[in-house]
């Protein structure tokens, strides 16, 4: 008789169990409803929220300009005026596509300033952007971000006779330069003037106004060797044939010059931006699509040849 009561339970626990099963079928749980216009409880999203621009962008498009500062002096084919003061250049066309894509005006301007200061100028917000073939280096990065569109070498412009008292052997020319008591010449306020001493821990290195006096540097043997990048140096000794007899350009391809324009802290929304712009442009371009661009302005350096130092009077670069 026991038995037969719990079989009885067991029954009617099963029978519940699959109507309840059944009553669950027949009435489902619904889904989390949509959320409606205007609905802000907390975790719905408001479909009339307004959009915001990134900050950057809306101030550049508050102002309705972008304010490109450009290195000083002049150095074309990258940047640069024509005979009618008209700007032009690589670098120019290249801010100016940024403007047009960002749907604003370009404004230039070319403070007569140092590569260092023009950064510094960035980020202090007198300038949007940054630009005129600046180098990427560490200190630089603690003022604006960098966003590169060109990759050079660093070289040296050096003395053939210097050259053949350090080594004859073609082969070993790179360590024996960097171990060599050089003296090199350097632009000042320059990247390259923040590299010599770690390219070349035995030389003793002296900074000059601009690229003009250190080729009069050079030519006067207060130095033995220029430092710049490989496409300066190569371009001196291409447009100025009788230099190539005295002096060899020396390309370390070890050591990477990152060209890049930069961007101070209130315009470093704009970073994806140019780098998007870049990419879809022209992309990072090297120094020998650099060669082949301008091929013809490899051949016609504004540096002048016999010039003295004390003829010089522009700012510090």
């Amino acid at each position: 008789m026991l038995h037969a009561g719990k079989s009885f339970l067991r029954f009617l626990l099963c029978s519940s169990l699959c109507l309840a099963f059944i009553a669950t079928l027949a009435n489902p749980v619904l889904a989390e409803p949509l959320p409606g216009p205007g609905d802000t409880a907390p975790g719905r999203i408001d479909l009339n929220a307004k959009p915001q621009l990134n900050p950057s962008i809306q101030a550049i498009r508050d102002s309705g300009v972008l304010r490109i500062g450009i290195a000083y002096p002049d150095n074309l084919p990258m940047y640069g005026h024509d005979n009618e003061g008209n700007l032009i250049g690589y670098d120019i066309d290249l801010a100016r596509g940024m403007a047009q894509a960002l749907q604003v005006e370009p404004i230039f301007s070319q403070p007569k300033v140092t590569y260092n200061r023009l950064i510094q100028l960035a980020s202090a917000d007198q300038v949007d952007v940054a630009i005129g073939k600046l180098s990427v280096t560490i200190p630089r990065l603690g003022y604006a971000k960098p966003v590169p569109y060109l990759n050079l070498h660093q070289s040296l412009l050096i003395n053939r006779k210097v050259l053949d008292r350090i080594s004859k052997d073609p082969d070993n020319i790179g360590p024996s330069l960097r171990t060599a008591p050089l003296r090199i010449g350097v632009i000042s306020g320059s990247s390259h003037a923040v590299w010599g001493s770690t390219t070349f821990p035995k030389a003793s290195f002296t900074t000059f106004p601009d690229w003009q006096t250190c080729v009069d540097a050079l030519i006067n043997r207060e130095v033995d060797a220029l430092f710049r990048d490989g496409f300066e140096t190569s371009r001196i000794v291409k447009s100025k044939p009788r230099l190539a007899l005295d002096y060899v350009p020396i390309i370390l391809k070890d050591k990477i010059d990152n060209i890049a324009m930069y961007m101070g802290p209130r315009m470093e929304g704009l970073l994806p931006v140019a780098g998007l712009y870049i990419n879809i442009s022209t992309g990072v371009i090297n120094e020998e699509d650099l060669f082949r661009r301008f091929k013809k302005e490899m051949r016609d350096s504004p540096v002048a040849m016999g010039k003295t130092n004390k003829v010089h009077d522009q700012a510090k670069h």
